[in-house]
This record gives C-alpha cells, sequence and structure tokens, in this order.
C-alpha cells in the first residue's frame, strides 16, 4: 500500500519542529530530510523537547568522505546502525516517528534491509543467559571485545558480569549474572 506522500516547503527553521511533530501525530510516520547537518542537529534537539509522544530516529550522514584515511566518528556510526536497525525491525507500530535525516545522509550508502532483520538482543531480569550464543551474537554484530568498554560497539566479560555499549545509546549497560540468571541490569559512567 502506497501512502499518501506530502511536501511542505517554505517553513521557518524553528518553527519546522512543530509542524514536524503535528504532521507525525496525523500521519503516524514522516521521513524529514534536512538541508544540511547543522539544521539536523537543531531539529534532534529541538523534537524531544517539543513532542516527547512521537519517537524519533535520527540517522546523520557520515564524518568522512569515501577513501578518506580515518575511521567515521563511532557515535555516528552507532546512531546509524541503530536507527537502521530499528526500521527493519518495527512491526504494525502505531507508534509515531520522524525520520530526520540530512540530504548528505541520503546519498550515502547502506546495506540492505534483510542485514538489519532479527538483529536485536534485548533481555530482562531473570532471563537466563548463554554466554557463548550472546558473545556470537556481539561478534556476528560487530561488537569489539576490550577490557574496558568506552564507546558505542564494545562489550567487555568479567567472569558474572558483562559490560555493553549498545549501539544508538548514550552510556553502557552492565549485566550482573548469578550462574546463568540474569539478577541485574543497570547503566554506569565508563569513566
Amino acid at each position: 500500500m502506497i501512502e499518501q506522500e506530502t511536501l511542505i516547503g517554505g517553513v521557518v527553521n524553528g518553527y519546522d519542529a512543530f509542524v514536524l511533530a503535528n504532521r507525525a501525530r496525523q500521519q503516524q510516520h514522516i521521513v524529514f530530510i534536512a538541508q544540511n547537518e547543522s539544521h539536523l542537529n537543531t531539529l534532534a534537539a529541538l523534537l524531544p523537547l517539543i513532542a516527547p509522544d512521537v519517537k524519533l530516529l535520527v540517522f546523520p550522514a557520515w564524518d568522512t568522505i569515501p577513501y578518506d584515511r580515518i575511521s567515521p566518528n563511532p557515535l555516528i556510526e552507532s546512531e546509524r546502525l541503530d536507527t537502521l536497525s530499528q526500521l527493519a525491525n518495527l512491526h504494525n507500530n502505531q507508534t509515531p516517528f520522524i525520520i530526520l535525516t540530512c540530504t548528505a545522509a541520503i546519498m550515502q550508502k547502506i546495506p540492505p534491509v534483510n542485514f538489519f532483520k532479527g538483529q536485536i538482543l534485548s533481555f530482562k531480569t531473570g532471563d537466563i543467559v548463554n554466554l557463548t550464543e550472546l558473545q556470537n551474537f556481539l561478534f556476528q554484530n560487530g561488537y569489539t571485545h576490550t577490557d574496558q568498554v568506552m564507546q558505542a560497539g564494545e562489550y567487555a566479560l568479567r567472569g558474572g558480569i558483562i559490560d555493553i555499549f549498545p549501539t544508538g545509546t548514550t552510556e553502557p549497560y552492565r549485566l550482573d549474572l548469578f550462574g546463568d540468571v540474569l539478577d541485574a541490569i543497570r547503566s554506569f559512567n565508563p569513566i
């Protein structure tokens, strides 16, 4: 089914966040392409304040150019992967959401949607955790094994403690195991 497409232009910067929030509440799903990275960042800061009921998915552009000698910023890489993963795993989601991106971001190649389908792992206290399966999942999804997590995409194992810095989050999580049962989950400051 093809959804109705609406093109709105000429909205003053700053007020565009209000227009986007109202349209998302009416239409459920909005894709907004900002004119540049600065406009994207402004909207990404405004929308959670204006519309906390609307889910915001930000898809920024890489901060490097092709064939550059440096790798992209891990935070940008994490945010892009998190957004693509959430989009690939939406199943009849009725929560209104806005995909916020910019022209530079939509011009860059992305993996196919099948790459992200089913690639979400979640736990709650009381769950049985198979360490081998968890390590395989983290390895297959590009996480780096370290002694101490400092940035998104890293994990550390120390006995019954597992530290994971998931993509798309601002802080890592510590999983405390009692045997193979998940006893507690809490965030922590990596510094």
